[in-house]
């Protein structure tokens, strides 16, 4: 399966849900804007809010090591994994394209690839 496949088929795509702040008390209160300790059951606020806070590194840390994987097997593909430019490279396919997405991204570094290489 080549590069495009695999950014098709979300191989370096976090399989995680992104986490939502949970505003609700275990007992069903809502927190207020402010709120230190639920109302109903003096629960902490900072404990919900270090809970989020938690699922959001797991998150996105996945997503980092996905899109280091991304950048290995990019740069395998198009013959840059030992070449000294290649994080010059890559950085500059990444600014060009992330916004459209990883294939946006793999396409702007075969472009680059063939301006070092000449292949």
């Amino acid at each position: 399966m080549d590069i495009v496949d695999n950014v098709r088929s979300g191989k370096y795509r976090t399989k995680l849900d992104y986490p939502k702040m949970n505003n609700t008390c275990k007992c069903g209160n809502r927190f207020k804007e402010g709120d230190s300790f639920c109302s109903k059951c003096g629960s902490k606020v900072e404990d919900y809010k270090a809970i989020y806070k938690e699922q959001l590194k797991t998150y996105r840390e996945d997503e980092g090591k996905l899109c280091e994987k991304f950048r290995k097997d990019a740069l395998k593909d198009v013959g840059l994994s030992k070449h000294e430019a290649k994080d010059r490279a890559f950085n500059m396919a990444w600014s060009d394209g992330h916004s459209s997405g990883m294939e946006e991204v793999y396409y702007h570094l075969i472009n680059i690839a063939y301006v070092i290489t000449g292949e």
